[in-house]
């Protein structure tokens, strides 16, 4: 799981097709992108702690 800022990239188009790669190598990957600043842990830690969260209840409920 990523969460990518879009000012957080000079060339943002680059960063997200390389960010959305490496989500589509993994097998339960996803790329979330987020609206703030460069530091996403500090303007969006609920949503990043949230998002996560159901991420890792979702893998353990795979066999």
């Amino acid at each position: 799981m990523a969460h990518q800022s879009p000012d957080s990239m000079q060339n943002s188009e680059k960063w997200e097709k390389a960010a959305q790669a490496m989500a589509d190598a993994s097998r339960d990957g996803q790329l979330i992108k987020l609206n703030c600043g460069h530091y996403v842990h500090d303007f969006e830690y609920e949503r990043i702690s949230r998002d996560m969260k159901g991420f890792i209840e979702k893998l353990d409920k795979q066999p």
